[in-house]
């Protein structure tokens, strides 16, 4: 049987709260504090895993959105390059045998393929695809805000759609 991720994530954060952080020297606030940054990213670690495939297949659909509308709105010969990499993309969000490490692989490659794509674009048309690809990114600056919604760096986190949802839709 494989070990449990969630029980070795719970060991690893009780033997440093319990063990670590009563001898860590209270005066030395930077080891004190990282400790605490630790804990709390370790929390997050052990509370997001359960999302990690759901949201590199919502990544990887956030990215085939942008290819898909570069490759569309250019000219004839223009984005040809994304092609297959946005086949590649349907297809393995069509699968259910994705797993995130291999959705991430092609996700990079089709945003390096977008990327190559608006290096060499026409210069006349270098506005347009950046303002089609900032408009593309609003989905997945939210994905990446609820992601990192507990991290308690957002001002008003009632602003923040819940990762859940964000997820299922």
């Amino acid at each position: 049987m494989l070990p449990d991720y969630d029980l070795q994530l719970r060991v690893v954060i009780k033997a440093l709260e319990e063990v670590v952080a009563p001898a860590v020297d209270p005066e030395n606030q930077l080891a004190v504090e990282q400790l605490r940054l630790s804990l709390a990213t370790l929390g997050m670690v052990r509370d997001r895993v359960p999302f990690v495939e759901k949201c590199a297949r919502k990544e990887l659909g956030h990215a085939l959105a942008l290819a898909a509308q570069l490759r569309d709105e250019a000219p004839e010969n223009e984005a040809d390059s994304l092609g297959p990499l946005i086949d590649e993309a349907h297809e393995a969000l069509g699968s259910v045998n994705g797993d995130a490490q291999g959705l991430d692989r092609i996700r990079k490659a089709l945003l390096s393929a977008v990327s190559s794509a608006i290096d060499t674009a026409d210069p006349a048309r270098v506005l347009q695809i950046s303002k089609a690809g900032i408009a593309q990114t609003k989905p997945q600056i939210e994905l990446q805000r609820a992601w990192c919604a507990p991290s308690g760096f957002e001002p008003d986190i009632s602003t923040i759609a819940s990762l859940e949802d964000l997820l299922d839709n």
